[in-house]
């Protein structure tokens, strides 16, 4: 599927960033086209993750962080415990990060049908989780988004997405009752506006999607997704 191929994307666009800065080219020398805005989220937080800057509309915002993400869910389930939609997303980041032995259908629909209790027993022996659910819902909140990060070896706590996320979670502890209930409300108002800070005027690449670049032109074009289908969503219809 697309989905499995997504590490290999990953794996040899950085390898013709790494080629063509090696040549002497900047980073402002670079332009990524992808076809999707999802596709930009991947490809963005995979360069930030690797220590690159990037200019892109949709790449830099926090919450389309896959890591960001899986946090929230997790919030979400001291809330709405139980909840499969939940499961999966969190299911689905440890699967991407590491692939057990199995089938991915099965062994989901295994695990996401569980009370979250069993939920993260079960991810705790499938992926060696230091995450005890019940005992941590008595934490602080900062507390307790710190002991997830360190619980998860799939979060990268020097993520620029990381260190964004938990100063907004730090400066509304401070402003507010900090219970999980109203950072995520607070979450829901303002997750589209929070970014990752870039210094004005970096050298940076710009990742961005075919119909944003029209018209424009860089030194070095990275095309990663071109085999991707024109339009996934439609089916050959019989007249």
């Amino acid at each position: 599927t697309q989905d499995e191929k997504i590490p290999f994307y990953i794996q040899e666009t950085l390898n013709a960033v790494r080629k063509a800065l090696s040549l002497n080219y900047k980073q402002k020398d670079i332009a990524l086209l992808v076809r999707t805005r999802k596709q930009a989220v991947i490809i963005g937080e995979a360069l930030v993750a690797e220590g690159y800057n990037i200019l892109s509309s949709e790449s830099l915002i926090v919450s389309k962080s896959s890591q960001i993400q899986l946090l929230i869910a997790i919030l979400k389930l001291y809330i709405e415990p139980h909840n499969n939609s939940l499961h999966k997303i969190i299911f689905d980041h440890l699967w991407n990060w590491k692939k057990l032995k199995g089938d991915y259908h099965s062994l989901a629909n295994q695990y996401i049908h569980l009370t979250t209790s069993q939920f993260f027993e079960e991810l705790k022996k499938s992926y060696e989780l230091g995450f005890n659910f019940q005992k941590s819902r008595n934490l602080p909140l900062v507390q307790l988004v710190d002991s997830v990060i360190c619980a998860f070896p799939c979060i990268n706590s020097n993520s620029p997405f990381i260190e964004a996320f938990l100063e907004d979670l730090f400066i509304f502890s401070r402003q507010k009752e900090a219970t999980i209930g109203n950072y995520l409300i607070h979450w829901e108002i303002q997750k589209e506006k929070l970014r990752v800070a870039t210094p004005k005027r970096a050298d940076a690449i710009n990742v961005m999607t075919i119909h944003q670049a029209k018209g424009l032109e860089f030194p070095i074009v990275i095309l990663p997704f071109m085999d991707t289908p024109l339009s996934p969503n439609l089916r050959d219809k019989i007249w």
